[in-house]
C-alpha cells in the first residue's frame, strides 16, 4: 500500500498493511537535527499560525516512515511570542480586556486567496503517494493561547461572558472556513483539531 491508500484504508475501518505514522507536525530544528543538515524545505506554519503552510518538512520523509505531509489552514493566535532556539514559544496572550478584541483581525475565511497556497501545495506533492492533510483550529486553543492560560482560566470564572465572545470569534471564522477547506483538491484528507 502507498502511504495515501494506508491511511484511507484506516479511515474507512479497513485494515492497511501497517499502522499509519500520522503526524501533526514535525519542527525545522528537529527536522535538521534528524537529517544532519540544513538544505531542505522548511516547514512554514510556526506556534503563531500566522498564515496558512505546510507542518512538515517534506525532507523529513527521506528517514522516518511517516505516511502523511499536514497543511495548516488555521486562524492566528494573539500572543506575546519568543524565539527559543529556532522555535516560537509562546509566553502569554495579548487579549486581555474588552478592548483588546480589536486586535482580533481573522483572514477573510471566504477569499480564495487565503486557500491558495494550499492549493499549491496540493498540486505540488498530489503524486508523492504522500496522505495530504489539512488541519484547521475550531476556536478553544486560539482562545486559551490569544488570553493567556493564567488569564483564560481566570476569566471563566470571573467573566465568563468575555471568554464566550472570543471563542466565539474563532469559533464563527472556523464555520466559514470549513467549507472552504472542504472544498479543496481531493488529494487532502481533511480533519479538525477539536482546538
Amino acid at each position: 500500500m502507498t502511504s495515501r491508500e494506508r491511511v484511507l484504508a484506516a479511515l474507512n475501518l479497513k485494515q492497511p498493511d501497517r499502522v499509519p505514522w500520522v503526524e501533526s507536525s514535525v519542527h525545522n530544528t528537529l527536522a535538521e537535527k534528524i537529517l544532519q543538515r540544513s538544505d531542505f524545505e522548511k516547514a512554514s506554519v510556526t506556534q503563531l499560525f500566522a498564515m496558512p503552510g505546510a507542518r512538515i518538512p517534506p525532507a523529513i520523509l527521506e528517514v522516518l516512515a511517516i505516511d502523511n505531509l499536514n497543511f495548516s489552514v488555521a486562524p492566528p493566535r494573539f500572543v506575546k511570542s519568543q524565539n527559543v532556539e529556532e522555535m516560537d514559544m509562546i509566553m502569554d496572550g495579548l487579549i486581555k480586556t474588552e478592548a483588546d478584541l480589536a486586535r482580533i483581525v481573522l483572514p477573510d475565511p471566504q477569499s480564495d486567496d487565503f486557500y491558495q497556497p494550499a492549493r499549491e501545495f496540493a498540486a505540488k506533492y498530489r503524486g508523492s503517494g504522500k496522505a495530504l492533510c489539512i488541519t484547521t483550529r475550531m476556536g478553544i486553543s486560539n482562545t486559551y493561547l490569544s488570553m493567556g492560560i493564567e488569564h483564560f482560566s481566570l476569566q471563566l470564572y470571573e467573566n465568563l461572558d468575555f471568554v464566550v465572545r472570543v471563542l466565539d470569534l474563532f469559533i464563527d471564522w472556523a464555520c466559514k472556513a470549513m467549507p472552504k477547506i472542504n472544498e479543496l483538491p481531493r488529494p487532502f484528507a481533511s480533519f479538525s483539531s477539536p482546538g
